[in-house]
């Protein structure tokens, strides 16, 4: 009789509990890397999206659309846009209104229509004049050093007004908060009814 008989019965190779441990952590692994990278595309997505609903309405008004990382403006703006970015720096004169939705937006220009922002913080460099209005949506911190010659609205969380002329505020400006620690309101004292 061989060695090779065809009659015996075949040998399992059995793994070691380390090699089953690595394919477990490997098989795991690869699970958790599938789902970060479905995490990954359908997050940039839902960015996007987002991006686009506030564009949308201001390019059906004629608004030309900027959308990028960082946007420096160098040159004079005579159009109405809408810029999409994270970082926003208005270094030129603006001849015409402009939307905004940024992370921050610094303006060291002059403004010679509206502002409509939605990010985190806008702040208005000294020796900038907006000569409209400031309509900001959901805004953590407007900062102004310079001039808003006319009214600030919206939601923000803090306004600081540094600007040479005061507030620049009116009474129908809109300060929407979303600080959940604030206390609530306390019911007036008395022996009830």
């Amino acid at each position: 009789m061989s060695r090779f008989d065809l009659d015996a019965p075949p040998t399992s190779r059995k793994l070691s509990p380390g090699a089953k441990i690595g394919i477990g952590f490997g098989v795991v692994g690869l699970v958790i890397l599938i789902l970060v990278c479905a995490g990954v595309i359908f997050g940039a997505r839902w960015g996007l999206a987002k991006l686009d609903d506030f564009a949308e309405p201001y390019e059906q008004q004629g608004y030309a659309r900027v959308s990028t990382q960082i946007v420096h403006v160098t040159a004079p703006i005579t159009q109405r846009t809408v810029y999409t970015a994270q970082i926003v720096n208005l270094e030129a004169d603006v001849h015409a209104d402009i939307a905004v939705m940024a992370q921050t937006v610094d303006i060291r220009a002059n403004v010679n229509g509206d502002i409509d922002f939605q990010g985190q913080i806008l702040t208005i460099h000294p020796g900038a004049v907006i000569t409209g209005d400031v309509r900001a949506q959901g805004a953590q911190l407007i900062r102004i050093y310079g001039v808003v010659e006319g009214k600030v609205s919206g939601s923000y969380g803090t306004l600081d007004d540094q600007s040479p002329q005061g507030t620049t505020t009116t009474p129908t400006t809109t300060i929407t908060t979303t600080d959940d620690t604030a206390p609530a309101p306390s019911e007036p004292e008395g022996d009830g009814p």
